[in-house]
């Protein structure tokens, strides 16, 4: 009898099927390691995206009673939101009370001021009252309030009754902005200096020298003078609206860094030396909000400050839409997030290579961005 031949069943693979199929798991594992790393780099950079517009668009709304200005810092990708908050205001209105005449505010916050050589004229302001002096200043004295370091805002309306030059605003040496008349029908200036102290711990002056259009006598005249780690910027209004007459840009990190330096025991004194009236006075401190740290893999790309004031792009520094951009870090490809005159988000382009595809907003600003494009 035959002995009929057993055939054994295969129970493994050979060396080279295993190695094939090793291959191709490395393979997949491999594409859908990139796949989900770059979801979740595209939702880290839209993550980033929503919260950069979102800190712009508390800027912008903060900015309808103090102006505001949105700045970024690619070195440590961050973007900052600096906002003004009022230090001193004078307005030297009447205010009627149950018993007795009406007085005059001086002052918020109990932080009250005082004329020397000089009183308050009820129906000399712009609207109402304002201060009448006489070769004197007002005294805001020297309230811890005003030891600010982020920047400085200060805006003040003059009348003249004589010719002359005095201090728009003083605190000490370390801030100064005087206006000088220059001899007979060659304008006027506006001389001074800020001082700054870096991160070392030294300490210098910059210096403020501005022509600008000299003050009419018996007409008013306001000037706003702002400092803060990234400009000054010195704005005059003889009545047809308030015009940029000198920008100094702070471009380099180690002057980012400065902070202001102020002689603290010295007062804040408005106008002195004047002769004529005063009125409308805003000293503001510009302080930084919560700023927006990036994820790691995002970065901001330069792009030059961002100012709101009155919940518009100042249009006094702004000519047309400005814009922040963010990118995948060794990426050419990035997005503009793009504000227009009114402050709002227009849209939000594409860019790629480093050459922009500008494109005209196509919907309302109050509208949500458009869906991004892939």
């Amino acid at each position: 009898m035959t002995t009929p031949t057993l055939r054994r069943n295969r129970a493994g693979f050979t060396l080279m099927e295993l190695m094939v199929t090793m291959g191709i798991m490395a393979m997949l594992l491999g594409l859908g390691t990139g796949i989900f790393t770059s979801m979740g780099r595209r939702s880290a950079q839209q993550l980033a995206m929503q919260n950069v517009n979102a800190l712009v668009t508390k800027a912008r709304n903060s900015s309808n009673r103090y102006p505001a200005v949105i700045a970024v810092d690619p070195a440590n990708g961050m973007v900052h939101a600096y906002a003004e908050g009022v230090l001193q205001e004078l307005h030297f209105e009447s205010r009627p009370v149950e018993a007795g005449d009406p007085v005059v505010p001086m002052g918020i916050d109990g932080r009250t001021c005082s004329i020397s050589a000089g009183e308050v004229d009820p129906k000399g302001g712009r609207v109402g009252g304002a201060a009448r002096l006489r070769g004197g200043s007002i005294d805001c004295s020297n309230y811890a309030a005003y030891n600010v370091d982020q920047g400085i805002g200060v805006e003040v309306w003059f009348k003249l009754q004589a010719v002359a030059s005095f201090d728009i605003v003083s605190r000490g040496s370390s801030f100064r902005a005087q206006y000088r008349t220059m001899s007979r029908g060659a304008g006027a200036r506006i001389d001074g200096q800020v001082g700054v102290r870096s991160k070392n711990g030294s300490e210098e002056k910059l210096p403020i020298q501005v022509e600008v259009p000299p003050a009419r006598i018996g007409e008013w005249y306001g000037v706003r003078i702002s400092c803060d780690r990234r400009e000054m910027i010195v704005a005059t209004d003889e009545g047809r609206g308030f015009v940029q007459r000198s920008r100094l840009a702070f471009e380099k990190p180690e002057e980012q860094e400065r902070v202001l330096a102020f002689s603290e025991d010295a007062p804040l004194l408005i106008c002195a030396g004047m002769n004529g009236w005063v009125d409308d006075v805003r000293v503001g401190g510009i302080r930084s909000t919560d700023p927006v740290k990036l994820p790691e893999g995002i970065e901001v790309l330069p792009s030059r400050p961002i100012r709101f004031v009155d919940g518009r792009l100042d249009p006094v520094l702004h000519t047309g839409k400005e814009s922040i951009f963010l990118r995948l870090t060794g990426e050419d490809r990035a997005y503009a997030l793009d504000y227009g005159p009114n402050g709002a988000l227009l849209e939000v382009r594409d860019t790629a290579d480093g050459t922009l595809r500008i494109e005209e907003a196509v919907r309302p600003a109050s509208g949500p961005p458009p869906a991004r494009k892939e």
